[in-house]
């Protein structure tokens, strides 16, 4: 059989059937491809905070693993403290009574600053004998910390992790960003500041330990740094 034909009457019709259809199916797909998008679920970004407490974390880690390796060459047996310093007193002064460094005190050092690659910084051969006063002078916290377990005549290594010198920044001009410092110092002297004006009494450990602004040496005494 053929196919049938409209009559010329339902033509027009059909025709208003065909283009409903087509417009309700164009209508349609748009709120599919809504719905389909809008079921997607939403990837999390990256929090820039979590991201940089996690690369100090895998930084420190590398750093205290670089130090213990560094120790284990060396063969020096050296303590750690809670803090994660590293120190050796290779030569103790020998004398249970000679003074220690207590804070607020300003101590004489004879030292040699390195990096742990051996590359040399600073000493007390180049620039002379350094004077820091203990808890107040702008020096690595590190440092400050190694100092109050010493006597004068002391002699010691100490290595210095990065968040106790200069942190991730370094100083801008010689130790770089992260870098372990490695000191080897000696305790020349301690010095303690003079009384206040009008008080002619000397604190009771004056005895044994060399007064920074007595009157018959102020003239000669060395500048604090």
């Amino acid at each position: 059989m053929g196919k049938p034909v409209l009559p010329d009457a339902a033509k027009p019709v059909a025709a208003v059937l065909a283009t409903l259809a087509c417009t309700f199916l164009f209508l349609g797909l748009p709120s599919c491809r809504e719905i389909t998008v809008q079921s997607l679920p939403r990837q999390a970004q990256p929090d820039p905070k979590e991201n940089l407490i996690e690369a100090q974390k895998i930084t420190t880690r590398q750093e205290a693993e670089n130090i213990q390796a560094f120790v284990k060459r060396s063969g020096w047996p050296m303590q750690a403290t809670p803090t994660g310093l590293r120190y050796y007193i290779y030569d103790s002064s020998g004398n249970p009574h000679s003074p220690k460094v207590e804070r607020g005190d300003a101590v004489q050092l004879e030292y040699r600053l390195q990096l742990l690659t051996g590359e040399e910084i600073a000493s007390s051969a180049k620039n002379g004998i350094k004077t820091v006063i203990v808890g107040k002078s702008d020096i690595e916290s590190g440092l400050a910390e190694a100092l109050l377990m010493l006597r004068r005549g002391d002699k010691a290594k100490v290595i210095i992790p990065s968040h106790l010198g200069y942190g991730f920044s370094g100083d801008g001009k010689y130790i770089p960003s992260g870098a372990s410092l490695l000191y080897d110092i000696e305790v020349i002297d301690i010095l303690i500041p003079s009384p206040p004006k009008g008080n002619q009494e000397r604190p009771s450990r004056s005895s044994t330990k060399t007064c920074l602004h007595h009157p018959k040496t102020a003239a000669h005494r060395p500048p604090v740094h």
